[in-house]
């Protein structure tokens, strides 16, 4: 645990391994298991190890089109 916002956690990280797929997660590459696809460009996402809190793990759909390109990389 940090005390520090995702915003400003989110430069320190190497755009290669983690992206920002919403306001609450930025996911490791390695980390995805699965993934699905979801109405109107979402996708979501099984995570190995999942949150702890059981939430569901979706891409957004402003970042969509980003995220793809992501793994394309």
């Amino acid at each position: 645990i940090i005390d520090e916002t995702i915003s400003s956690v989110e430069p320190q990280l190497d755009p290669a391994r983690f992206f920002r797929i919403n306001r609450k997660f930025i996911i490791n590459i390695e980390a995805i298991q699965e993934m699905y696809k979801l109405s109107r460009n979402r996708v979501r996402i099984v995570l190995s190890p999942p949150p702890a809190d059981g939430t569901e793990v979706v891409v957004s759909e402003e970042r969509a089109e980003s995220f793809k390109n992501w793994l394309n990389n």
